[in-house]
């Protein structure tokens, strides 16, 4: 558990280092960044801790939907966020007027993201409350969580830019690449999503092929 935990750690780093790159980017962010940074605006408080806000609220609906909650979840929810404020504040990824730099930082972004979401679902101790959240409601509505996800990321972006959020071209190449981009580096690495067993709180083991 221990050599688990410290995976979960390290994945979530990569996933903060990843967020850094798309705000650092200047083209605008993902599209729960940019939900993040609307949120953080609105409020006046740092993007890291809006996320874990957002986090937080996801995890409370994903219970009542049903969807089982694991400590990688809980962890998920905290941590990041907290990863993401301490490389901000940091100040060693800035942002670039070099438009080429710009589109880098996004692919870096999106790469990081992967590689991290790859070693803590990788862990088994729970998916991401947005990963529970698009699988509880797909099984709700019986629709596809490719159709749910970008049903939720746009809404997402919606109230983000209305809380006053960065949004980008950079944002538009998240919401079509994203998908793709993921599937192309769980492929190179071998990676099945759907043959991880995890482990939730409560002793629940979700059984393979259902996430």
């Amino acid at each position: 558990m221990t050599k688990k935990i410290l995976l979960l750690n390290l994945g979530f780093f990569f996933c903060a280092l990843g967020s850094v790159f798309f705000i650092r980017s200047g083209s605008g962010m993902s599209p729960w960044e940019v939900l993040h940074s609307g949120m953080a605006t609105t409020l006046g408080i740092r993007i890291g801790r809006a996320g874990i806000m957002v986090s937080g609220i996801i995890v409370a609906i994903d219970y009542l939907l049903g969807a089982k909650i694991g400590i990688g979840t809980i962890l998920n929810m905290i941590i990041i966020g907290l990863y993401t404020d301490i490389i901000l504040s940091l100040d060693i990824i800035r942002t670039s007027d070099i438009y080429m730099v710009q589109i880098a930082f996004l692919f870096v972004g999106m790469f990081a993201m992967n590689i991290g979401i790859w070693i803590y679902i990788s862990q088994g101790l729970g998916a991401g409350p947005r990963d529970g959240l698009m699988v509880a409601l797909s099984k709700r509505t019986n629709v596809s969580v490719q159709v749910v996800r970008s049903s939720i990321e746009t809404g997402a972006v919606i109230i983000g830019i209305m809380l006053g959020g960065s949004f980008g071209f950079g944002t538009i190449i998240c919401a079509l690449l994203a998908g793709p981009f993921m599937k192309l580096i769980f492929d190179k690495i071998g990676f099945d999503v759907k043959g991880v067993e995890h482990t939730y709180i409560g002793n629940y083991t979700l059984k393979k092929g259902e996430l």
